[in-house]
C-alpha cells in the first residue's frame, strides 16, 4: 500500500486538465454526465468548489470535485479511470478534498453501485438513508452517506 501512495499523486486541477476529466466523466456517467462547462464552473468558484486531479505514476488517473458551505461539504463528483481502480487513487482523492475539513461531508451514490458504497464505507461513511428516484436515466433511488470529520 505504501508504495502505491507514492505512485499517487493529487493536485489541484488546472483549465488543462478539463478534457480529460470531461472524457471519463463521460465514459463513467453517461446518463447524468456534468457537461465541461461545470467543471470550468468548479475551478472559477474555490473555495467553495474544489476540483482535484489524480496522476498514477504521471498518468491521469481520476478526479473529486466538492462544494462546501461553512461545516457542510458535498462530495459531487469522483471518478476514476477503470484501468487504475483498486490502487487507492479514490481514497486519496478523498483525502486530500476534505484535508482540513471539519463538519460533515455527504455524498449520494446509486443504490445499485455496490462497490462505490464498499469504498465510501472503507473510508469512513455511514449510510444515512434513502432519496427515492434521486437519479435519472434509469431511474435509481440514491444512497445518501455521510461521514463526520472532527
Amino acid at each position: 500500500q505504501k508504495r502505491a501512495e507514492k505512485m499517487i499523486k493529487i493536485l489541484p486541477t488546472s483549465f488543462a486538465d478539463i478534457e480529460n476529466i470531461y472524457a471519463l466523466e463521460k465514459s463513467c456517467f453517461t446518463a447524468d454526465a456534468w457537461t465541461k462547462e461545470s467543471f470550468e464552473f468548479c475551478l472559477e468558484n474555490a473555495p467553495v468548489h474544489k476540483l482535484f486531479s489524480a496522476f498514477y505514476e504521471n498518468e491521469f488517473a481520476g478526479y473529486i470535485a466538492t462544494s462546501c458551505v461553512l461545516d457542510e461539504m458535498a462530495i459531487d463528483s469522483i471518478a476514476v479511470v477503470p484501468s487504475f481502480r483498486g490502487k487507492g487513487v479514490a481514497k486519496a482523492l478523498i483525502e486530500k478534498a476534505t484535508e482540513g475539513f471539519t463538519g460533515s461531508c455527504y455524498l449520494e451514490v446509486r443504490a445499485s453501485n455496490k462497490s462505490a458504497q464498499g469504498l465510501y464505507l472503507s473510508c469512513g461513511f455511514e449510510i444515512a438513508g434513502v432519496r427515492k428516484n434521486y437519479y435519472e436515466k434509469p431511474i435509481e433511488n440514491a444512497v445518501l452517506m455521510i461521514k463526520n470529520i472532527k
